[in-house]
Parts: C-alpha cells; structure tokens; sequence
C-alpha cells in the first residue's frame, strides 16, 4: 500500500517526473526491495523468535503509517490547491479525494491497532505462546483486513458493487 502511495504521489505532486520514467522498472525495483526486506524480515523472526518481544514487528507498520500519511497529505493539499478559485470540484477529482480519504482512514485503522497492541503487549506479556495468542495473531488480522476492504471500498465508490446490493438499498 505505502508503494502505491508513493507511486500515485509522484502521479499528482510531480506529473512531468512520472511521465518522463513512465516505465515499469522503478515499479519493479520498489517491489523487489520491498519483498526483499520482508523476506529477511520473516527469516530474522524465524531465526531469533525473541525479537517478536521488541518493537521490531511494529516498524513495518510505522513506516506505513508515515509513509501513506504524508503522501495522501500532500496529494490532497496538491489537489485542493489547484481548485482554490473554482465553486465546484471536478467530478473526477472528487473521485480522486474520495479514494485519498478512503486510503487515510483505512491506513489508520488497519495499521495503527497493531503498532498500539504491539506496544501495550511487549511490556504485559513474557510468555512467547500468549504473546502470538493475544498480540499477534489480532495483529495480523487488524492489518490484513484493511487489505481486503480498500479495495472494495474503491470499488464501491466507482459503483460497481451496486449490482451486489439489495434492491431497496441499491443506488438509483
């Protein structure tokens, strides 16, 4: 999420940048270092499971949060700039500010549960088994979710789920 973030970012913020490297690579190469520390992440947390008791597991999160919250900040402050003297806001950009504010809310609930359980649990629980039971596992759940219900939200908004609704709650 904070990738696409930092994509759609240079999108609004630096148009003339992104559409000079327009290509794939510097999509590819985020990616892989993206993957690349998660992988040495998930391999230092197999190898050495007492780092689960530190703030270590939390950082992925913070970076998240910081991440997507500044770049949703200076592209909605880009997108209202831009329309300072006009009455009514374009539709498209409308949809646009929709999905930002959709991204911020969903990045705070998604993500800052976790980094709050991660701080409450590492200084209550000694215990690794209860740790994974009452931390961990919620932990993960919290931010997958959020995964799973951006984009329907996004959908939603775009109004193609209004075919999956019931008819007297169905947009007319």
């Amino acid at each position: 999420m904070a990738c696409t973030c930092l994509d759609c970012y240079v999108a609004v913020v630096h148009p003339i940048t992104y559409h000079k490297k327009r290509g794939l690579t510097p999509r590819v190469v985020m990616a892989a270092i993206v993957w690349a520390l998660a992988i040495a992440n998930g391999m230092s947390f197999y190898q050495f499971y007492c780092l689960f008791f530190t703030m270590l597991p939390a950082v992925p999160y913070i970076i998240t949060i910081v991440t997507i919250g500044i770049c949703d900040f200076l592209i909605l402050h880009t997108l209202v700039k831009s329309d300072t003297g006009r009455k009514s806001i374009h539709p498209q950009k409308q949809r646009a500010i929709q999905t930002l504010v959709d991204s911020l809310v969903m990045t705070v609930l998604s993500y800052l549960p976790p980094v709050m359980l991660y701080v409450i649990g590492t200084s209550v629980f000694c215990n690794f088994g209860k740790f994974i039971c009452y931390i961990g596992i919620p932990s993960t759940i919290i931010s997958s979710s959020g995964s799973a219900i951006m984009p329907l939200l996004h959908l939603y908004h775009r109004g193609k789920l209004d075919g999956l609704c019931p008819g007297c709650v169905r947009n007319s």
